[in-house]
């Protein structure tokens, strides 16, 4: 395992300030450069171009400590951290340009295809608009997954060929700034693209690492579990009288979600030889969204358990629960998508679980 990151002044920034990333849309540039410092942008980045080839586990602990404190923090920590990991995917000219300067390049996802990609030669021109994507007005670099066929393709795209929308306005995790991109018309060498197919089978040009199928869940189910942490300590320090039986059920839902997170995030390091069964691969993907509904369920007891005073918009107990609200139901959480690929996985070959978890 990848030593830990260091991330307790990033928590404390991002506890200071968390209240005002709610109210303005948008963390503060500090608690990013902190991100920076912590070593989080390069944690999924090579060794040969100065980062830290870390291990899954050591991010969903940096990202859990985070979100406890501020969950827009640790969501855009952890969409910093894996979007960077892309990267991989790329032919070695792309992964030159993307980390010769350094291994902190800033980088985005926009995941869901949209927009237009047309050949020409050895470049592709890529236009369109992709809304959702988060930590966009400090993305350096995005990769866009744009629709080509059946199998769409990811072109990574320079700070300069695309501009950003502010419209991100929701009710929770405010200050990840989700907000759009917009590509009017990006010239794209193929060496900074891959296909999709690529990411979902883990084929990255030097050696196979976890498919997306694999790691999905964790980007995105760790900064609620975060959220949830956070909500009951605020519940427990201003507690004025003994916490109800429903405290203790909250608490057990939160310890159930961190254990399906480390097993998910095990099997993805245990996956650096290359391989992950499919059927673990799927089991990752339930067992992360089962996690945030365990997370949802037990945010919904804190609240209940804090009474009138935890509903004060000061409160970040008030906070993380808007925020878990809103992160549920982003698609990667969602259950019933994610019980699909597992339910299909139980006729397959009986994956090995001695080999593949503790």
């Amino acid at each position: 395992m990848s030593a830990q990151l260091d991330t307790q002044r990033l928590a404390g920034t991002a506890a200071a300030t968390a209240a005002a990333a709610d109210r303005n849309r948008a963390l503060d540039d500090l608690v990013v450069r902190e991100m920076v410092d912590a070593g989080i942008t390069r944690h999924f980045v090579p060794a040969e171009y100065g980062g830290t080839a870390g291990s899954h586990e050591a991010l969903l602990d940096a990202v859990l400590e985070v979100s406890s404190r501020c969950a827009s923090a640790g969501w855009v920590a952890s969409v910093l951290a894996y979007s960077a990991r892309f990267g991989r995917f790329l032919p070695p000219e792309g992964q030159a340009e993307l980390w010769t300067a350094g291994p902190d390049s800033l980088v985005a996802g926009a995941l869901v295809p949209g927009g237009t990609a047309v050949a020409t030669g050895d470049t592709w021109h890529v236009a369109g608009r992709w809304s959702y994507v988060s930590a966009a007005p400090w993305a350096q670099w995005v990769f866009a997954c744009v629709n080509d066929g059946d199998d769409p393709l990811f072109a990574l795209l320079p700070r300069d060929q695309f501009r950003v929308e502010t419209d991100w306005d929701t009710v929770g995790m405010r200050g990840t700034a989700s907000h759009t991109i917009v590509v009017a018309d990006s010239t794209v060498p193929s060496y900074r693209t891959f296909r999709r197919s690529v990411l979902l089978a883990g084929a990255t040009p030097s050696r196979p690492i976890a498919p997306l199928r694999a790691v999905s869940g964790l980007t995105f189910a760790a900064p609620v579990a975060g959220a949830g942490r956070g909500a009951l300590a605020d519940l427990l320090d201003s507690a004025k009288r003994p916490p109800s039986p429903q405290v203790a059920w909250a608490a057990g839902e939160l310890d159930a979600a961190d254990l399906l997170l480390r097993r998910a995030a095990t099997v993805a390091d245990h996956s650096q030889d290359g391989t992950v069964q499919p059927g673990l691969a799927a089991r990752s993907l339930r067992d992360t969204a089962l996690a945030a509904q365990f997370v949802a369920a037990a945010i919904a007891r804190i609240s209940a358990a804090a009474g009138s005073s935890g509903q004060h918009a000061a409160r970040p107990i008030a906070r993380f629960t808007r925020d878990v609200q809103t992160a549920v139901t982003h698609v990667a959480l969602r259950f019933d998508t994610a019980a699909a690929p597992y339910l299909s996985s139980l006729h397959e070959a009986p994956y090995d679980t001695k080999e593949r978890t503790p």
